[in-house]
């Protein structure tokens, strides 16, 4: 295969696919700064409703937790009620009956958010749920807009390193998006795959003439 046509293949990948617009926060511990370990919360639109992906990033010493509860400001019209669909996480027992909906939350010491979502339970000492990552869709009326989203709150239980009886608790909150909504683009999933067959017919290539 020409290097040329190779150069196509990966290039294509990520001119051929949809991409995705999203608002990213990084929620912190900004009331006592006692770790590092955070969250990113990525709201992106899509054809259902709007898709939002929670991902914790370890502490620089190891420490993990479970998230248990995502809180959110909007400026705009709150949906009285939101369905639940197409959720994915680390934990493979998490379904759509794990994350309840409501309007309003609170997370002292902050202000009241617009929006809650419970997700599961503390899992590592209460036998349920211990999600890192988790990615669902809400379809609610009215419908929400990522970039309409103010700020953000995340609840972590079960917090410690991997092997300990992990049974701290972090309050995590970003006021401000990390990278703005018209800023943020991502490659949906086929772009990856379109990709990683690219590397692997260059890998073929380079095998071949050896």
């Amino acid at each position: 295969m020409k290097k040329t046509t190779l150069s196509f293949l990966l290039l294509l990948a990520f001119l051929v696919t949809p991409m995705t617009a999203g608002t990213l926060f990084t929620a912190t511990d900004e009331k006592d700064n006692v770790t590092d370990l955070n969250v990113d919360v990525f709201l992106e639109d899509v054809a259902q409703g709007l898709r939002v992906t929670l991902t914790l990033n370890p502490s620089s010493d190891g420490n993990i937790g479970d998230i248990t509860g995502l809180y959110l400001n909007y400026d705009g019209s709150i949906p009285a009620s939101g369905a639940i669909s197409n959720v994915t996480s680390n934990d493979a027992n998490a379904d759509a009956g794990d994350i309840t909906y409501t309007v309003g939350g609170s997370m002292p010491p902050y202000s009241a958010f617009d929006m809650y979502f419970q997700i599961g339970g503390p899992g590592k000492n209460a036998a349920g749920l211990d999600v890192q990552m988790i990615s669902f869709i809400v379809a609610s009326t009215p419908g929400l807009s990522a970039a309409d989203f103010t700020g953000v709150g995340v609840r972590v239980q079960s917090v410690g390193a991997p092997t300990s009886s992990r049974d701290g608790s972090l309050k995590l909150v970003s006021w401000v998006p990390s990278v703005p909504n018209e800023n943020t683009e991502v490659p949906e999933p086929t772009a990856f795959v379109l990709f990683g067959s690219g590397l692997a017919c260059l890998a073929l290539c380079k095998a071949r003439r050896r």
